[in-house]
């Protein structure tokens, strides 16, 4: 615990920032590629399956 204290307190800020924002780079692009793939599937339904996936992808990004 104090390890990571000290790397939030005393690092760099340009190194905090790499080092928190990259998983969070990661994990959105993932979420983004998700959506693209069930879109794209969902898509072969009809168009109300898509619109459908359109919301709840929206609702979960906000989540």
């Amino acid at each position: 615990m104090s390890d990571k204290y000290t790397f939030l307190t005393q690092a760099p800020v340009h190194r905090v920032i790499g080092a928190m924002a990259i998983p969070t780079i990661i994990s959105i692009l993932l979420t983004s590629m998700y959506n693209l793939v069930d879109t794209f599937f969902v898509g072969k339904i009809n168009t109300q399956s898509t619109a459908a996936v359109g919301i709840v992808f929206s609702v979960m990004f906000f989540i």
